[in-house]
């Protein structure tokens, strides 16, 4: 389970570093949770990598996740504050670490759930592209062909 949580999170990773996947579809994806997860499309999408990361990896320190997301120290803290104002992360007394809430976890779930399915459906979608471009390389020898004995 572990591994395929890792999985997600790196596509997660991916699609908020380029702007084209941004805008396309892990804002809009957001926005939609936002109805069944209060606050979820209220907050930054750049902090939807700390869900994500405290989702595959269970609870983290400051440090670990600013190593595993690359997000800058202050922005974390800017994070961290508006996700435990919308009661998604909280930090644990005893050690100190992040760790999701209730509420956080069932927002990570469906994200995840999301980003598999979304993803799924663009690999099926190239495909589907690939396979029609694949139907039609005999037009292509055809035409090499006519252009060879002309």
């Amino acid at each position: 389970m572990f591994e395929l949580k890792k999985r997600i999170f790196d596509v997660i990773k991916s699609a908020s570093k380029c702007g084209e996947d941004r805008t396309r579809w892990l804002g809009p994806e957001i926005a939609e949770l936002g109805i069944t997860h209060n606050g979820l499309d209220d907050v930054p999408l750049d902090s939807i990598l700390v869900l994500a990361v405290l989702f595959s990896n269970g609870s983290l320190d400051d440090h670990e996740i600013v190593e595993i997301t690359e997000i800058g120290i202050s922005k974390l803290n800017d994070y961290i504050v508006i996700l435990s104002e919308y009661s998604l992360v909280t930090d644990c007394p005893t050690s100190g670490k992040y760790q999701l809430t209730e509420k956080g976890k069932s927002a990570c779930h469906d994200i995840f759930n999301n980003v598999v399915v979304r993803r799924r459906y663009e690999l099926k979608r190239a495909l589907e592209n690939i396979e029609r471009m694949y139907s039609k390389l005999s037009d292509i020898q055809l035409f090499k062909n006519t252009l060879d004995s002309a």
